[in-house]
């Protein structure tokens, strides 16, 4: 991808339809901290987590927070009844949430389960992600949790394409050239 917010990136991609496709960068972090979110949207953080690292979700709606966590049964034993905004199923163990609510559930006790908050998204038209695809510009693979939540960031680009039997650099994206 010539465009240099992709350059390097992971993407998980959370939804694909007719309609288009929602992916977050997963491997790429912004300047801001739990603490600076924390004080913009007037939640209280665990002293653990002030200095995390927020994550770059992607160029769409920057501003937007979205948070990507593991599932797990206290998540869902603890959700307010009322609560309904269940996010949006990963694979079999992830999902992915805008609501300030969950946000909340994790800074206030971050031992509820590995989580990252992300800013952005990346968003594709109807047909765009498989335009892309069928270019070169991206590589599909499955999903692994694993690489999403036990790879240190600056690893997962390496790793992903590691799982897929390729090394940085030895392959060409993008369409190639004629002679």
């Amino acid at each position: 991808m010539r465009d240099p917010r992709f350059r390097g990136a992971v993407i998980l991609l959370a939804e694909q339809s007719e309609d288009g496709a929602l992916g977050f960068v997963i491997n790429k972090t912004t300047p801001f901290t739990f603490s600076d979110i924390s004080k913009d949207i007037g939640i209280r953080v665990a002293k653990t987590l002030e200095s995390a690292a927020v994550h770059y979700g992607g160029p769409v709606s920057e501003e937007r927070g979205w948070v990507l966590f593991r599932e797990s049964r206290d998540l869902t034993v603890d959700a307010d009844e009322d609560d309904d905004d269940p996010g949006i199923q990963v694979g079999d163990s992830m999902r992915v949430s805008p609501t300030i609510e969950v946000l909340q559930r994790f800074m206030k006790n971050p031992e509820t389960g590995p989580f990252r908050l992300m800013l952005g998204y990346t968003g594709w038209g109807p047909d765009q992600l498989e335009d892309e695809i069928a270019e070169g510009s991206w590589i599909p693979m499955d999903l692994d949790p694993d690489l999403v939540f036990d790879t240190r960031e600056e690893d997962m680009y390496s790793a992903a394409l590691g799982r897929l039997g390729l090394a940085p650099g030895s392959f060409i994206i993008g369409g190639g050239g004629s002679a």
